[in-house]
């Protein structure tokens, strides 16, 4: 009887490392989307402050109005920038995300075709043991009966 061999373990074990390496790379490119993300959030929080800030004075000045203007200009054109960069992260992440299911999937089919030929393997190797058990018990009662 031979030992169980899976002609295709190499492959598999090659596709879990493409796995765990993409998996990284997801993780990479999600931790990118999210420091954007917090950088939209931050801009906003210090685009409410800064307003809220001129507002609230009993009397502004008018140099804080007439820099508040500016002000919204540049803060404007940064938020639509992050949005910009934004968008391409998600972009990079949801490529990434169906590259590296797409790879499970690979692996998971991998897994089950080496479960199938084990359950093969292993049904047959019974088969050959029932059939040696029989021949050996043949045997066995030959022998007894000659004796």
């Amino acid at each position: 009887m031979q030992p169980f061999r899976f002609n295709l373990e190499h492959v598999l074990s090659w596709n879990r490392k493409l796995v765990e390496v993409e998996e990284s790379r997801f993780q990479s490119l999600y931790a990118s989307l999210r420091q954007v993300q917090v950088g939209i959030a931050e801009l906003k929080a210090e685009r409410l402050a800064v307003e809220q800030g001129v507002v609230r004075k009993a009397n502004p000045s008018a140099q804080d109005l007439a820099a508040l203007g500016p002000y919204r200009i540049r803060v404007t054109a940064r938020d639509r920038d992050l949005g910009i960069e934004q968008r391409r992260r998600q972009q990079l992440l949801d490529e990434q995300r169906d590259k590296l299911v797409a790879l499970q999937r690979r692996v998971k089919l991998l897994e089950k075709l080496r479960d199938r030929r084990l359950e093969e393997y292993t049904y047959s190797m019974d088969k050959e043991l029932e059939a040696i058990a029989a021949e050996a018990y043949m045997a066995r009662l030959i022998g007894e009966s000659h004796a």
